[in-house]
């Protein structure tokens, strides 16, 4: 019974050469793995590669890739768990730098899971906003007597909170923006006291979303609008809210998730593994083989030719 993974594949000519046909792969048998008593949930520790968990575990490293499969991991490297260095690394691959990562937002979340206030039924009748009820349920006590409300547990995200439109002095304009860049706003020299992400750019407007900080602007309050990428600067004079979410009031009620933030959880949602049952190993890996040679003559182990 072949232990690595690809002596499990067949062989085909490609170029009048014999190889490995690498692009067959075959799912575990889902009759076993749609069973509750066929895995066992492990956490990931010590930061472990897979040939070590598995040499752990099966006592056999070459079976690593019975882990990913165990698991739906497709890539063996960026599908693994990465230390610290490793993630850095990808992240500033995929955005440029850690603090671009950090600074530009992908959603918003109904932060519930932080907030345990719970409010008085008067407070709640006769001082909260209307707008912002939806937020609470009750809490009910004895006689069906509601005693306080706390947040609402929903798990709901938006891609945007709001989207402004600046109009530009025209004869401000230094250089393009840059598609997408992240967007500064300040007061004068270096004082910023607003973010962004840019949408959209012309001789006379420029579009930001998801916004933060102060972002106002009109004839009496001056503000310049940079890019980080790009270095574009431009004066502002007026703002207008093209799209709105939530306002900078109701903005409480939702936690900003940055790139940085949702490769992190995603990383770290790469721990939570499971691990099939040491008793069934022989069995699935006598299954993957078959299912991976269904049309292949045993002799030769190439495919059968039709007929």
């Amino acid at each position: 019974m072949p232990r690595r993974y690809f002596e499990n594949f067949p062989f085909l000519f490609y170029n009048n050469k014999l190889c490995r046909d690498i692009s067959r792969r075959a799912k575990l048998v889902e009759s076993e793995t749609n069973s509750p008593y066929v895995f066992y949930p492990y956490t990931l520790n010590n930061q472990l590669r897979s040939d070590q968990l598995a040499d752990y575990y099966f006592e056999d490293p070459k079976l690593d890739w019975l882990v990913y499969l165990s698991n739906g991991i497709i890539d063996p490297y960026y599908g693994w768990y990465l230390d610290d260095e490793k993630f850095d690394d990808l992240i500033r691959q995929k955005y440029t730098s850690l603090e671009q990562a950090q600074k530009k937002i992908i959603f918003y979340r109904n932060n519930w899971y932080n907030d345990r206030t719970e409010l008085s039924p008067s407070f709640y009748d006769n001082t909260l906003a209307k707008q912002y009820k939806k937020y609470y349920e009750p809490i009910w006590g004895p006689g069906a007597k509601i005693v306080a409300y706390r947040r609402k547990p929903e798990d709901i995200t938006m891609n945007i909170n709001r989207i402004l439109q600046y109009s530009i002095l025209s004869d401000t304009a230094s250089k393009a923006f840059t598609t997408a860049e992240t967007i500064d706003i300040r007061t004068t020299g270096t004082n910023t006291v607003g973010t962004g992400e840019l949408v959209f750019s012309n001789s006379t407007t420029v579009t930001i979303k998801n916004v933060s900080g102060i972002t106002t602007a009109n004839s009496s309050d001056t503000k310049f609008i940079i890019g980080e990428t790009s270095g574009a600067n431009v004066t502002v004079d007026s703002v207008i809210t093209v799209y709105e979410n939530f306002n900078e009031e109701e903005e409480v009620y939702w936690s900003p998730v940055s790139y940085f933030d949702y490769e992190r959880e995603l990383n770290e949602s790469k721990k939570e593994l499971r691990l099939i049952d040491l008793s069934l190993t022989d069995f699935l890996i006598d299954e993957f083989t078959d299912k991976l040679k269904d049309d292949i003559d045993p002799d030769t182990n190439l495919p059968i030719e039709e007929t």
